[in-house]
């Protein structure tokens, strides 16, 4: 059931990074309860599901920021952020740059 869970809900969570996703919804899809659901996946992943999904949406950003010609406000969208001032919080906090710094120090490290 384990093993299961695990595959079933990264997929289904790497599948649905532009949704809202709610603890009860990927309880739902995961066929149990919101805190059973939440206790399992805590010890399966050392993390909440909400730190693993936040983890999820700034990999496909800096994926993003470096690979394409998309605006902030599109890539925050395109990975779920409710909001760009959201997502250029949570992109500094995790990161320590903004997602311009980011992509700004990225593409310069590459062209060296």
């Amino acid at each position: 059931t384990a093993i299961k869970l695990s595959n079933e809900t990264i997929k289904n969570i790497k599948q649905n990074l532009t949704e809202k996703l709610t603890l009860q919804l990927l309880a739902k899809v995961a066929g149990l309860s919101p805190s059973y659901f939440h206790k399992l996946f805590c010890e399966m992943f050392n993390q909440t599901p909400n730190e693993y999904i936040l983890d999820c949406r700034i990999s496909q950003a800096k994926l993003l920021l470096t690979s394409t010609d998309k605006s902030i406000l599109e890539i925050s969208e395109d990975c779920g952020f409710s909001s760009q001032s959201y997502f250029n919080n949570a992109f500094k906090k995790a990161v320590e740059l903004s997602p311009l710094q980011y992509k700004r120090k990225t593409l310069k490290d590459i062209e060296l």
